[in-house]
């Protein structure tokens, strides 16, 4: 299978039920391909010698940012277990030097892709005035209490730099050579 037919088959299974304009991991996958970057769509050759398309890798390093993981161990590991980054790895979990490496050379597409997810978030949350809003999806909903809150958050420029910068941190603190 190829990158895109399995993109292709990941965003039509997004989430159950057919949500996917406001589905997360539709909102991911948008994110990846709507960002370039050296090698895009090409396959990447992983320090464990099995290759992985790099967007597969782009994929699931940006959902482990954008749902809090940030140590490459953790993102290994979550490609084992979790069955949404299972998925986004085509089932080959990565190993947790390969993704350190690739989060180092593709640092800048990687803030791209969580901004674009940031700013997709809050015209899901406020709407652009454009257009009519979103429905809501399983995950609006399950942040509908935190909705009414000051919006007390980075640009998502800045909130993108602050979760690749606390990957960068975290893996620094954490790999021993």
């Amino acid at each position: 299978m190829t990158a895109t037919q399995f993109w292709e088959k990941t965003r039509a299974e997004a989430l159950p039920g057919g949500v996917e304009k406001t589905g997360f991991m539709s909102l991911i996958l948008d994110a990846v391909q709507a960002v370039d970057w050296p090698g895009k769509g090409k396959p990447l050759a992983l320090l464990s010698g099995e290759e992985l398309a790099s967007d597969l890798l782009m994929s699931v390093v940006v959902y482990c940012y954008a749902t809090g993981v940030y140590a490459s161990p953790e993102i290994e590991q979550r490609c084992t277990h979790d069955p949404e980054a299972r998925r986004l790895c085509a089932g080959r979990a990565p190993d947790w030097k390969s993704i350190r490496q690739f989060r180092k050379t593709h640092r800048q597409a990687l803030k791209q892709c969580l901004a674009h997810i940031c700013e997709q978030a809050l015209r899901i949350r406020f709407g652009d005035g454009e257009s009519e809003p979103p429905l809501a999806d399983y995950y609006v909903a399950l942040a509908l209490d935190r909705w009414f809150e000051p919006l007390c958050v980075p640009s998502p420029p800045d909130e993108a730099e602050n979760r690749v910068g606390k990957a960068s941190f975290i893996d620094g603190m954490s790999s021993v050579d």
